[in-house]
């Protein structure tokens, strides 16, 4: 029997314009061979651009009001990835990949269908020969304890950070019930006051650690942290590539943080956007032999 695999993105308004890129990079590369939900977390509607695109969408916009005034990612607070089995039911595979993200190729898709099958949770550890002064970054030394409730062990803060915004884990995975807890217990926290900020990615790492969860482990192509390291053009092919030897080309951008926003000295005599569209625009002007994806 096939193995069925449902890829997740989702946002609210303020970043359809990022999902629009997302969803398109996704069609561009990967065609019909997967289907696509999306999660909303707003009243408004889904444009056009991204509903056409997409196969399932579920409106998780219940607590999003409450949510207004609280500081850090409605995805945790409302507990949206760990219950994409819940939400999109009937799927063997569900991978996530963050609405700052867009695809070159569907390699890392295929990677992780396989390595579903074999561990309980299929991410990248925030850890590359390209990534420098990460571990532990100034940001999680700040948030951890304000999610967690207490400074974290020493030991935990030398492990690299797992990157939510791009996983995948099987239906039966013990994963997706032990993360909704950790986010339900961080909420509870939160109301009495021992918590000052919503992330899913911490909980995720502290329970990953702390009960020696078999994970398998994506490389940095399969979610490039632009914010970490500046991948390199290739005039060429129309490609970002890894920005060393032997250049290998990044399957999944994700554009964290400030790089959404940037523009960046790429050797081509002028600044570039590394956004999905703006970048295809360029090469379809400067280098239209390129393949584009």
């Amino acid at each position: 029997m096939k193995t069925s695999h449902l890829v997740v993105t989702g946002c609210d308004a303020a970043h359809f314009d990022l999902a629009e890129d997302m969803v398109t990079s996704f069609r561009a590369v990967c065609g019909a061979d997967y289907q696509l939900g999306f999660v909303r977390f707003c009243e408004t509607p889904l444009p056009d651009q991204i509903a056409a695109r997409v196969d399932l969408v579920v409106n998780c916009t219940a607590d999003y009001q409450n949510f207004a005034d609280k500081p850090g990612f409605y995805t945790a607070y409302a507990a949206i990835k760990p219950r994409l089995p819940k939400l999109f039911a009937g799927f063997d595979i569900y991978s996530w990949i963050d609405a700052d993200c867009w695809l070159q190729n569907p390699l890392t898709l295929k990677k992780m269908a396989l390595a579903s099958g074999s561990a309980a949770l299929c991410i990248h550890p925030e850890t590359d020969v390209h990534y420098t002064d990460l571990l532990p970054s100034d940001r999680t030394l700040s948030v951890y304890p304000k999610v967690m409730g207490a400074r974290p062990s020493s030991e935990q803060m030398r492990t690299p950070m797992l990157n939510s915004g791009v996983f995948s884990a099987h239906a039966s995975s013990p994963i997706w019930s032990l993360w909704e807890q950790e986010l339900l217990a961080l909420r509870r926290r939160f109301e009495c006051g021992q918590a000052s900020f919503y992330s899913d990615q911490i909980p995720l790492h502290h329970l990953i650690y702390r009960d020696r969860i078999q994970v398998a482990r994506l490389r940095a192509t399969d979610n490039w942290q632009t914010y970490a390291a500046l991948p390199r053009l290739d005039c060429q092919t129309g490609q970002l590539v890894v920005p060393s030897f032997p250049f290998e080309p990044i399957s999944i951008i994700h554009l964290a943080g400030k790089t959404k926003h940037q523009t960046y000295d790429m050797g081509v005599g002028e600044p570039l956007s590394l956004r999905y569209r703006r970048l295809q625009q360029w090469l379809a002007k400067h280098a239209p032999s390129a393949t584009v994806t």
